[in-house]
Formats: C-alpha cells, structure tokens, sequence
C-alpha cells in the first residue's frame, strides 16, 4: 500500500472466521505492527506468540481509566520508536478500548496508517469495531477526543467468544438489542425468541449489517446514525460519574430503559411496547439498578457531566434518542434540568 488514496466514506471489509486462523490472514501484509490487549496475550498465548514472532508488538493494558492521552501518547512513540511508516498496517487485537485506541492512533500518526481491527469480544464485534469511530476519554469524560477512521479490514473470529465470561457476553446483548430497537430488521425477532439466549453467527451478523448500512448512510454522525446513541447519554452519563462502577454494557441498558421510561411519560410510546422493551432486557439479565449512595453521587455531578457530553446542543440542551415504538426512534433536544427530572423519577 504505498499511498493511502481511500477516503473517509470508504466501507470497511468484514471477514468472518469460525475458527482462529489470524497467522495465515493477518501475514499477508508485509509491512506490520500488533497492538494487544494483554488480557488476550495471556488467554491466547500460543496464538499470539504465533502471530507476533519477530514483529514489533506493544501490548496494551486494556481498562477504561488507562483508555487515555497519556496511554495514547505511549502507543504514537512505540509507532515512532519502531519507524513505523504509512505503508505500514497496525493490527489492534482486543476488546473495544483496544480498537478505539488502536484507531484513534494509527488515523492521526503520520496522517494515517492501514489499520486491520480484530475484536475478540461479542460487544466489540457488533459496536467498537465497526463503523469507524476511534478515541479516547479527556479529563474522565467518555471519548471526547477521536476521530472518525474506517478501518481498512475487521476480522470476525467467532472462536475468541468461547473464552469470553458470562459478564462479556451480557454487555454484548446490550448493544445486540440497541441496534434491534432502532432498526427495521429481522434481528429483534430473532432476539425476542431465543429462548436459550444462544449467541448464533447470524446475530452477530445481522448486528453487523444494521450497523454498517448505517455509518455508511451517515459516516460523520449527522443525522440517522445518532439514532445508535440510544441509551448512551445516560450511560455515560452513568459510567463517568461512578467511575465505571457499572459497566459499559450494564450501563446502555440501564440508559435504554431511562429512554422507555421517558418515551412513554412524555406520550411517545404506549405501555405495551414500553414493558416488552424492560422485558426484553431483564430476559438478557440487564436489569441493572443504580444504589441510592450511587445515585446520590451520579445527580451530584451530573450537570457538569452533561454539559461537557459530545451530544449537548449549542442552546446547552441534550439530544437524547427516544422511542416512539419499537424500532422506530428519534432524536429530540431535552434540557438539562428534565434530564435530571427523568434520572430522580426512573433511576
């Protein structure tokens, strides 16, 4: 690749595997770098030491408070450090902060480096890896710095969920039945009848595709691809102010049922379909509540959260995503004060 010639609207290419067979696809480019959650070097460790023999490897410690610019900074000097150039490909393999990392990295080094994205959890397969968002979190605040960057190729290995805990495969369903809500698809169904909670290629495959039509609709977040931020101001509301006491994935769901709750208040949503959401996410096990010493701590500091939050509008309102039936939402502009109103009566 000795020009980077592809632009920002390009569609990333999704490689499905069931099997871990990353040596012989990743080692076609000649030219590489691996960054690796270490987590996954330890789970995986004959494959990784494969797949990294005598290549420049930095292996990241994946958490969301080392999810920074100081650690941002750490990875641009091993890519200057190792000579990294833009013929280079830097191959992230590892959950969401990894990729988010990893791309927010290689789109500002040297203008942009190729990128190959390798998710080894169900969230970051269906979220995090696709649809070209990178960042990090600046002064506690969930990715307020990044940049939109497609990836050139993402590689789904199916094997890497069989190593994944009961709690990485809950926050994944999180965004499963986030992108089933917004999206006329055959996936909610799919969900809805899944008596096993059985995790299939075809869920994650469907999940992909809402996605992807999506971002590739709306690459820079204009307009219908706000629609994937459902839940999300509450959650991050939620994971700031708690610091990450709840998970990413606890933390959408408890944000989706905040936006049921509100929808149906406000006239939006009938009550039928408001209850089969909460039902759906209790029968996933995200039923997650907030303790009252949480929730004291969450409305202490949820103004100053709120207005430094990416979807805040010039006039200081908020654009939540709510419902007005089960996949179909909008985006509405709600002040803050009313934000903090639905937080006191449905927290």
């Amino acid at each position: 690749m000795e020009k980077r010639t592809e632009n920002f609207l390009k569609k990333t290419k999704i490689i499905f595997s069931d099997q871990i067979t990353l040596p012989a696809l990743l080692h076609k480019n000649e030219h590489r770098i691996y960054i690796i959650d270490e987590n996954i070097t330890m789970i995986h460790q004959d494959l990784i030491s494969k797949i990294t023999a005598n290549e420049p490897t930095y292996i990241l410690r994946a958490t969301e408070t080392n999810k920074n610019v100081k650690e941002l900074m750490n990875l641009i000097g091993f890519l200057d450090q190792k000579l990294i150039t833009r013929n280079h490909m830097v191959i992230a393999i590892g959950g969401g902060i990894t990729t988010d990392l990893t791309g927010f990295a290689a789109s500002i080094y040297k203008r942009g480096c190729g990128l190959i994205l390798v998710p080894t959890s169900f969230l970051a397969m269906i979220d995090a890896a696709v649809g070209g968002k990178t960042g990090v979190n600046f002064k506690g605040i969930k990715n307020t710095l990044g940049t939109f960057y497609p990836a050139d190729e993402t590689y789904i290995v199916l094997d890497f969920l069989k190593s994944l805990p009961l709690e990485e495969i809950r926050n994944g369903w999180s965004e499963c039945l986030k992108v089933a809500f917004i999206s006329n698809s055959p996936l909610l169904n799919i969900l809805e009848t899944n008596k096993d909670k059985k995790l299939t290629r075809e869920i994650i495959e469907l999940a992909i595709e809402i996605k992807t039509d999506i971002c590739t609709s709306d690459p820079f977040d204009m307009e219908i691809r706000r629609h994937l931020n459902l839940g999300h101001t509450f959650a991050h509301l939620l994971e700031t102010a708690l610091k990450n006491e709840l998970s990413h994935g606890e933390a959408v769901a408890v944000g989706i049922r905040l936006a049921a709750d509100f929808s149906s208040d406000l006239g939006y949503l009938d009550s039928d379909a408001c209850n089969r959401i909460k039902h759906l996410l209790e029968f996933y096990d995200l039923s997650s509540r907030v303790n009252e010493n949480s929730k004291t701590t969450l409305l202490d500091n949820a103004v100053d959260i709120l207005n430094k939050d990416k979807k805040r509008t010039e006039s200081g309102k908020l654009n939540l995503v709510l419902f007005r039936n089960i996949q179909q939402v909008f985006v509405k502009a709600i002040e803050i004060d009313v934000v903090l109103k639905i937080l006191k009566k449905y927290l």
